[in-house]
């Protein structure tokens, strides 16, 4: 068999998601009715990171799936099911796997070189058996009100310059994010998620993840500081359970452009989304189950 292009199958994926937009909602923007609101590891419960939450919620959404729990195939037999009889994995995580290798040139005869490795996952609605597992039966949801303060203490946590303003926006040469009053947005949930996409515009800033803030509109910098951002804010909604979107239509075709024309590019994007989106959370306190990929292969 001809062996998978990994960069080229997940990129066609977020395109294709990204094409069928629309007026809808993207994928990685929806809330969902079980297994969490982020993709996780059906059998630990870790949340995935990097590229494979919004690359296995496009998978999801293109098959009709609601559940974010996803199973190798040994792992569902671990929670007690197994993968229903002729039902085929649609989906797979990525992970770097660090190598190394002889380097004459390098100081100590060596140099590491990442490889991009994968594993098939099924989602829990291609499985059986697994109707009374729930990693969830022990958590206690906050109330809306509850969680919203949360979120609101999270944003003031991180320290970023916020102020009112005319518009929603990152000035990188004032340091300073620009917010309309919150009674100018439709939903609580619109202010705070407008308010994670330019915090996550704000870590870019030389000081801290040092990004090339300098394109301007429709350029390729542009493009793919708007894709970390976009990323990097709806990974964040997901782990504070903020439910509004911010639907960057006017940006879809220029990320879908940059995307066709690298296939590499959505994975630069996601590490720095990641990196983003890690800065936030330490600087905002909240604490994220990652995932080991060593367990995660073995699961």
């Amino acid at each position: 068999m001809p062996k998978k292009d990994v960069f080229q199958e997940v990129t066609n994926t977020i395109i294709e998601a990204l094409e069928g937009a629309g007026e809808k909602t993207l994928p990685w923007r929806m809330p969902w009715t079980s297994g969490g609101l982020i993709p996780r590891n059906g059998l630990s419960g870790r949340p995935y990171n990097g590229i494979n939450p919004f690359y296995l919620q496009a998978v999801a959404s293109k098959q009709g799936w609601t559940s974010n729990d996803w199973f190798t195939y040994n792992g569902a037999k671990k929670a007690g099911g197994n993968v229903i009889k002729g039902e085929r994995s649609k989906a797979f995580v990525v992970y770097w796997n660090i190598s190394k290798v002889k380097d004459p040139k390098a100081k100590d005869g060596e140099r590491t070189v990442p490889f991009l490795r994968h594993f098939a996952v099924f989602n829990k609605e291609q499985c059986e058996g697994l109707e009374s597992w729930d990693i969830d039966a022990k958590a206690v949801p906050l109330s809306d009100d509850e969680r919203l303060a949360e979120v609101d203490r999270f944003i003031k946590a991180t320290g970023a310059d916020i102020s009112e303003g005319g518009q929603a926006c990152y000035y990188p040469s004032r340091d300073k994010i620009e917010l309309p009053p919150f009674e100018n947005f439709k939903s609580a949930e619109g202010y705070y998620s407008t308010a994670l996409h330019e915090l996550s515009h704000w870590t870019g800033h030389k000081s801290r993840n040092d990004r090339d803030l300098t394109g301007r509109f429709g350029n390729r910098a542009y493009s793919a500081e708007e894709l970390v951002a976009e990323f990097s804010s709806a990974y964040l909604c997901n782990i504070l359970k903020v439910e509004g979107e911010v639907q960057h239509t006017e940006y879809i075709q220029s990320w879908i452009k940059l995307l066709k024309e690298d296939k590499k590019a959505i994975f630069k994007c996601c590490t720095e989304a990641r990196k983003a989106s890690e800065f936030l959370l330490d600087a905002g306190g909240v604490k994220v189950f990652e995932e080991a990929e060593a367990e995660t292969v073995e699961a």
